[in-house]
């Protein structure tokens, strides 16, 4: 009997066994094969062991990092805002280590040992491109473009974002995304007729796009369609409806994303009417080649996966939200003297002394016919301390409308009810950066200006805010001068203004100062001396 069993065993499987029992205590999972039999080919201890491979553990835990991302966080629409922005972050579909938004106290760190290379270092600080996405779809019809190198993460920004906050699915948004070509046409873009029912019911029937009638509308590398076509979405991009034929149609409410590459012999330069219907404008950045590991490893390919079943987890913004969120926004107020302050920076901006002759004429928009730089030759004002001379264009009312919001939205997004000069100083140079260029004055001052348009716009907010306080301490009423244009536009003779204070200001005041913002605050005294006849 002892003899048939020995017989009846397979030597190699027993020892294979043996193998795969040692290798079990030493942590290593063996390999499955199917059952060995005298017929297969032999496999050799030393071709076993290698094919083994340590069992690793999970590089998260699910649950820690739910705990970490939503239970750190409430459940109000702000802490979603915040939840998605985190879990963004945390999970490693977006990386961006690039903090260029910077609150609270700030620290620069010398980095060169002559000052000549700074870090700036704060207390809280976030990730322009992707902060912007989320303010940007709280708005209810805002606008933002996206530039940068290709595959630095624009579009996949727009779309993760707007899909989570929105509770729309990935493929639905990706579905209607614009791709930019230079064959796109009316009926690809925007919407078509129905062929058959014109012909067989002699009923004309359109029927939008995707783009259109989707919530969330993203057009991509937009500076690709050609300027002829380009212009069939300035009206979705002003105020989200567009013509066809002689019927009107409406988006809903929603953002609106377009994204551009660098200048090359495909795509063309974005004309700057296109360019002003975008609130704000944020550059992406190349990664920091030190994330190349992380970037390419297994563990962070995992990692993204499980961050979009985390966001699915996370409750998204309902329509009440929305409408709360934006009746909150509302209710933030502006400190008066960060008003002010903003206020006397458009006027410099806009100012044009050559612009024309009569006071309310002098302003780029009428220097239409030679623009600031050559204009500003043997100037009065063509000096360092005023800005007027380092920019060839100023900004429209749209432009004023979201200088006057994005600081709000952040401000609400921080949690004040109050945006302050702070608010202000971060957020102007995404509102400015696209729709104003550097005279040759101004980069010859400086010619980091060719390339950096963030430093351009925040010295001229440095420069401004210095002549803007030495007026002040000429023209103290300066201070309250927007609130008081404000109180007498809406309640009129009933707002306790007296007319004779008012000419008084404008025929004492305003001699006392030497800016280019004297034209504008001539013009807004003598308009509420009107109103108050």
């Amino acid at each position: 009997m002892a003899l048939d069993k020995k017989l009846k065993s397979n030597p190699v499987q027993d020892f294979m066994e043996r193998v795969d029992k040692r290798m079990r205590k030493k942590g290593f999972k063996p390999v499955q094969n199917s059952a060995v039999d005298n017929t297969a080919p032999a496999v050799s201890v030393k071709q076993r062991i290698s094919r083994a491979k340590p069992q690793e553990k999970p590089a998260f835990k699910q649950k820690s990092l739910v705990e970490r991302v939503v239970e750190r966080q409430g459940g109000s629409p702000r802490d979603i805002c915040h939840t998605v922005y985190n879990a963004l972050h945390e999970s490693g579909l977006v990386i961006s280590p690039e903090r260029t938004l910077k609150t609270g106290k700030v620290e620069y760190v010398d980095l060169s040992g002559n000052n000549a290379m700074q870090m700036c270092v704060s207390e809280k600080s976030y990730s322009a491109p992707l902060l912007f996405t989320h303010l940007v779809a709280l708005t209810g019809q805002g606008s933002m473009m996206f530039t940068g190198q290709a595959g630095t993460g624009k579009t996949s920004s727009a779309v993760l974002v707007s899909s989570f906050l929105f509770g729309k699915p990935l493929d639905e948004v990706r579905k209607a995304v614009i791709q930019g070509n230079p064959e796109l046409t009316f009926g690809d873009m925007i919407a078509v007729t129905n062929i058959a029912d014109l012909v067989n019911k002699g009923i004309e029937r359109v029927h939008p796009r995707s783009f259109v009638t989707s919530t969330i509308r993203i057009i991509d590398e937009v500076n690709r369609i050609t300027p002829g076509k380009r212009a069939i979405l300035y009206s979705i991009a002003d105020n989200g409806q567009v013509q066809f034929r002689d019927k009107i149609i409406k988006a809903p409410p929603g953002p609106l994303y377009a994204t551009a590459n660098p200048k090359d012999s495909g795509n063309d330069t974005l004309e700057p009417p296109f360019l002003d219907r975008y609130d704000v404008c944020v550059k992406a950045r190349a990664l920091v080649p030190h994330y190349i590991e992380l970037l390419t490893s297994r563990g962070v390919q995992d990692k993204m996966r499980y961050g979009i079943d985390l966001l699915r987890s996370i409750p998204h913004l309902s329509d009440a939200d929305f409408i709360q969120i934006r009746k909150e926004i509302d209710d933030v107020d502006f400190d008066k003297d960060a008003l002010s302050r903003l206020a006397y920076f458009l006027a410099e901006l806009n100012f044009c002394d050559r612009g024309g002759r009569d006071v309310a004429r002098k302003t780029k928009s009428d220097a239409d016919t030679q623009r600031p730089g050559p204009l500003c030759n043997n100037c009065h004002y063509l000096t360092d301390l005023h800005i007027c001379n380092q920019a060839v264009e100023g900004l429209s009312p749209r432009g004023y409308k979201a200088a006057y919001l994005y600081p709000k939205i952040f401000a609400w997004w921080q949690g004040k009810k109050k945006a302050g000069q702070e608010e202000v100083e971060l957020i102007l140079p995404y509102v400015v950066r696209h729709r104003v260029e550097p005279t040759s004055h101004a980069v010859n001052k400086d010619s980091i200006y060719r390339n950096d348009r963030h430093a351009f716009v925040c010295d001229l907010i440095e420069t401004s805010g210095k002549a803007y306080e030495q007026d002040v301490a000429k023209f103290p009423q300066l201070a309250e001068l927007t609130s008081l244009v404000y109180r007498v536009n809406k309640y009129g003779k009933k707002s306790g203004v007296k007319r004779g204070d008012i000419m008084m200001l404008m025929r004492e005041y305003t001699k006392k100062i030497d800016s280019g913002a004297r034209a504008s605050i001539a013009v807004a005294l003598n308009d509420v001396a009107e109103r108050l006849k």
